[in-house]
């Protein structure tokens, strides 16, 4: 029985992405059918929703109940033969996009539901080591039509703002003169999302913003993802970029087939980039920067990163190498790269136990290497390693 204030889930509830649906799951995981075990990293959204909306199971939620859009407006129009009353009504049905937002709001800026204050982490990886700011920007609300507590903005209103604060991305006029935008990945925070691309003295209104509008969570706080784009990269010459072959962490192509990245003027990068090209599982690796890797992938590509560190790391000669020069030359961030080497620890103690083993070797569904160090950060935490 729902306890005060809480209901059950309906459909209209479940319309957010695995993730929300999780956290759904883990408010009250004392509920979870005890036939099987709750696994993240593998569950499916149906078997998520499901449970959810099962009466057997007992789910429930404090959330406002989620009500149906307004049925469309009828507008009548009167249409007769010329020079006697109209007899005949013509009844034309018409379901603008705006009416089926619960409040319309108006895009230019005025009517809108309330502004709020977006915290906006910006990390720039166009410098070496990424320069990250924040900025809080006072932003216009769309509307609500999307996970509980969350809001939706324009994403011209937020670059809008973003550019007007301190924290405005740098358009140089050198180089590209163009530079990508994106956003995380709310199914696997290793991936990004490109929405925007703004050259050197573009209008904001001439930028094509693909998502339109962006979601921003409870917390008030996003992130963005700064790139330059660079005329020798396929991704460069196609604007239709697949959303799915984007690493948060790559500071360069997504696969052997891309051009190749642009060169360094340390020269331990240079030197560590030709190692690479003749170490055997390189080009797997580099390959495997560009998709939603499986499980064992996954620990294919960090014991490589670790490996390459271990025989590279402090090397005093014949060029003076650092991790800073070894992550520029792997192409990946700090983050995958952190995460690389705990999960390789995380592994040497637990991979055996069979409750890890088994996941270490799914490769149904492959749901990228950020949600497996999820699962063993959690079973170390849990074991208290």
């Amino acid at each position: 029985m729902a306890s005060s204030g809480e209901r059950p889930y309906t459909e209209a509830d479940l319309t957010g992405n695995k993730s929300s649906l999780i956290k759904f799951v883990q408010r009250q995981m004392s509920k979870w059918p005890g036939e099987r075990k709750f696994q993240p990293t593998k569950v499916t959204v149906p078997e998520l929703k499901s449970a959810l909306l099962d009466p057997a199971y007992g789910f429930t939620t404090n959330q406002t109940l989620v009500q149906s859009p307004r049925p469309p407006k009828l507008n009548t129009r009167q249409t007769g033969a010329v020079g006697r009353p109209s007899t005949v009504v013509n009844q034309r049905v018409e379901a603008p996009v705006e009416d089926l937002l619960s409040p319309p709001v108006n895009t230019s800026g005025a009517g809108h539901l309330e502004t709020i204050e977006v915290r906006v982490y910006v990390e720039d990886s166009r410098c070496m080591p990424a320069q990250k700011t924040v900025a809080i920007l006072p932003i216009p609300v769309l509307d609500r039509n999307c996970n509980p507590g969350s809001f939706r903005v324009l994403s011209k209103e937020l670059i809008s703002a973003l550019q007007k604060s301190n924290g405005a991305i740098e358009i140089p006029r050198t180089g590209s003169g163009t530079v990508k935008i994106s956003f995380p990945d709310s199914e696997d925070e290793d991936w990004k999302i490109p929405f925007a691309r703004i050259t050197h003295g573009q209008a904001l209104d001439a930028v094509n913003f693909n998502p339109e509008a962006l979601e921003i969570p409870e917390d008030r706080r996003f992130k963005l993802f700064v790139d330059n784009v660079f005329a020798s990269s396929s991704l460069a010459k196609d604007e239709a970029v697949n959303t799915d072959s984007m690493p948060v962490s790559s500071l360069g192509p997504s696969g052997p087939s891309e051009s190749a990245p642009e060169v360094s003027t340390d020269p331990a990068v240079e030197f560590l980039r030709g190692k690479l090209q003749t170490r055997d599982g390189f080009q797997v690796f580099l390959a495997n920067r560009g998709r939603v890797v499986t499980n064992p992938e996954a620990v294919k590509d960090w014991q490589f990163a670790v490996d390459f560190t271990r025989d590279y790391d402090k090397l005093k000669s014949p060029v003076k190498v650092t991790r800073k020069a070894i992550q520029a030359a792997l192409q990946i961030g700090s983050t995958w790269f952190s995460q690389a080497h705990t999960s390789i620890e995380i592994i040497r103690k637990y991979g055996e136990v069979k409750e890890v083993s088994d996941v270490l070797k799914e490769v149904d569904e492959p749901q990228g290497s950020t949600q497996l160090y999820k699962f063993l950060k959690n079973y170390k935490d849990t074991h208290h390693m």
